[in-house]
């Protein structure tokens, strides 16, 4: 044994294999997946995973783990963990010790890297000629590398060199090269406002000098429009209808980019998400489906992804689970159990030059603890209300029509008074969509507050609000068209002198048929504290035509990005939104 520590990461890998078919992978690449986590304490993550090669015969995959900041991982990576030190041959070998001064000063809490990097992955190549001790590609994760959304000034780029002279010097032991470095942040600086680089990983396993970053929130035509722009050495006319294909198939599909002294390189990753799993979600089958058909995927490796997701539990496995998950069960009391969920993260597609060359399926694996309220606070039962075909179809045209043929009076949704450029700029990069910015005609606004005001009481209700002074209804129209989002926030401000607030926000959805874009769906997180939105996972609402979905104000919500390929404002996800205003004084009411 490598590692002469009782809990190996081996010990989780034991629970899973059983579950995984050898489809995706067989026997002697588990003794390779195994040889690379006897080196490693099982505390070192909680979120672990294996990538496969879909249109490969051989049940082949790598595998990749993920520490994030503030857990028992990025201690053990730091030499900061007594109970759970890494092993001194490890430590010998260059990339390792890189890690570990990465990991040390990511811990310093007056270091740029604590106050921007979110998590690192350790990414392991198993082809059977693996080397002992294994040697990692690492990627970290931030949100906050994205550019200055104002045109008229140039981007910061000293602003992101925590990028290229802290985290990426580190984790390679030397200075960046110069010529990539400019490279990097020429790709930085042409980012779109809105998108946002959300990895940058480092090849430390191949003898290669290249950076890959990857991008999130940009839609096809940006794609498009920002290859070009950077000069990249392929076919956009042969990529344009794959990425279309891929945006109507996927919930979100994020841009790889390698980037070398050079330039960019011509192989690019596109990597397709989708919301819940196979059986929550129907989606999964008919983008695999689509994979086989074009013969990126073998049949048979569909089917096993298909029956990958599931889940492992203690209590089903109390004689082979890890002594340190035992003991912590115990501490937190009766009625809690460990539990390992597996399920799919994302599809990537490499495209190389002018073609699509491959497809890799990401199975996910995390850890933990179930049954502890404290763990996630107490979720409402019905946190909105949906209601379908809420208006006479002959209504909700009518009200198409005129968002549509009133084109010219919609302006960005830029409505705040701002008190500094910086706050300017925060709301810029918040959101991005067109609001009608003339008043909307009694007509138009009728039509619909009307049947909403009948349907209140019964909303309150379901949502378990009590009766309140309704002090009035407040109603916009907006238009999202391609890379329109708005990002996490909620919708109450302070109370004004008449103790007069926010109590519900609605949402009435309007869109030709069918539906021309994708996207724009609305995430409602159950909580009005801004710390606690990444505890739960939201609950979902798809942009129905002639639908009204109602939520509490205070709960924090966003609405992801819309990928329209028309572009025409006709195409837009339109919606009649607003407020129901509540007041504690009952001479305020409105009817």
């Amino acid at each position: 044994m490598v590692c002469i520590q009782e809990n190996l990461l081996t010990r989780y890998l034991e629970l899973i294999k059983p579950c995984v078919s050898e489809q995706l992978i067989d026997e002697p690449h588990w003794a390779d997946i195994e040889a690379i986590a006897q080196w490693l304490p099982s505390p070192i993550t909680n979120f672990f995973g294996f990538e496969c090669r879909l249109g490969d015969p051989t049940p082949q995959a790598d595998f990749l783990l993920s520490v994030g900041a503030d857990e028992a991982g990025q201690r053990i990576l730091a030499d900061k963990s007594p109970r759970y030190p890494l092993a001194d041959t490890l430590l010998q070998e260059p990339v390792w010790r890189q890690v570990q001064q990465f990991s040390q000063t990511w811990l310093d809490e007056s270091s740029d890297l604590h106050a921007n990097v979110n998590n690192i992955w350790l990414e392991f190549d198993v082809n059977g000629s693996s080397t002992e001790p294994p040697i990692p590609s690492c990627f970290f994760g931030s949100q906050t590398i994205l550019v200055n959304p104002d045109a008229q000034e140039p981007a910061a780029a000293s602003s992101h060199r925590w990028v290229t002279q802290t985290a990426i010097a580190q984790l390679q032991g030397r200075e960046m090269d110069a010529a990539l470095e400019a490279q990097l942040l020429k790709c930085l600086e042409a980012l779109p406002v809105g998108s946002h680089i959300f990895q940058v990983g480092l090849m430390l396993a191949r003898p290669v000098n290249m950076v890959r970053i990857c991008l999130r929130n940009i839609t096809p035509k940006q794609v498009l429009t920002y290859l070009e722009q950077l000069a990249w050495p392929g076919s956009l006319e042969a990529l344009s209808p794959h990425l279309i294909k891929l945006s109507q198939l996927a919930d979100r599909v994020d841009v790889d980019l390698d980037i070398d002294p050079q330039g960019i390189g011509p192989k690019l990753g596109f990597e397709c998400y989708l919301r819940a799993q196979p059986k929550q979600n129907p989606a999964w089958v008919e983008l695999l489906d689509y994979l086989v058909t074009a013969g990126w995927c073998l049949p048979q490796k569909r089917d096993a992804l298909l029956s990958y997701p599931g889940f492992v539990r203690e209590r089903d496995n109390r004689d082979r689970w890890p002594s340190h998950l035992r003991k912590l069960s115990q501490f937190v009391g009766e009625g809690q159990e460990g539990v390992f969920f597996r399920g799919l993260h994302h599809i990537k597609m490499v495209f190389h030059t002018d073609r699509m060359v491959e497809a890799k399926a990401y199975c996910w694996v995390s850890q933990q603890l179930i049954g502890k309220p404290a763990v996630q606070p107490a979720v409402p039962k019905v946190i909105h209300q949906e209601f379908c075909d809420f208006l006479p179809e002959s209504v909700a045209q009518d009200l198409l029509e005129f968002a549509i043929s009133h084109e010219s009076h919609f302006v960005p949704s830029e409505v705040n008074q701002y008190s500094t450029s910086d706050d300017q700029r925060l709301e810029r990069l918040s959101r991005n969509s067109l609001l009608f910015s003339s008043n909307l005609p009694e007509n138009i606004k009728a039509p619909l507050l009307q049947p909403l005001q009948e349907i209140l009481p019964q909303a309150l209700a379901a949502l378990d609000l009590p009766p309140c002074n309704v002090a009035g209804l407040e109603v916009q129209l907006t238009a999202h068209n391609d890379g329109h989002y708005f990002r996490v926030h909620n919708d109450v401000p302070k109370p004004d002198e008449q103790n007069i607030s926010r109590l519900l926000t609605f949402v009435y959805y309007l869109h030709r048929q069918p539906c021309p874009f994708r996207g724009g769906t609305l995430h409602i997180y159950p909580t009005s504290e801004i710390d606690d939105v990444t505890k739960f996972y939201p609950q979902q609402v798809f942009p129905a035509h002639n639908s009204l979905v109602l939520f509490p104000s205070h709960y924090f919500h966003e609405v992801a990005s819309v990928s329209c390929p028309s572009t025409a404002f006709a195409d837009s996800r339109f919606t009649l939104n607003g407020w129901v205003w509540q007041s504690s004084d009952p001479s305020h009411t409105t009817p």
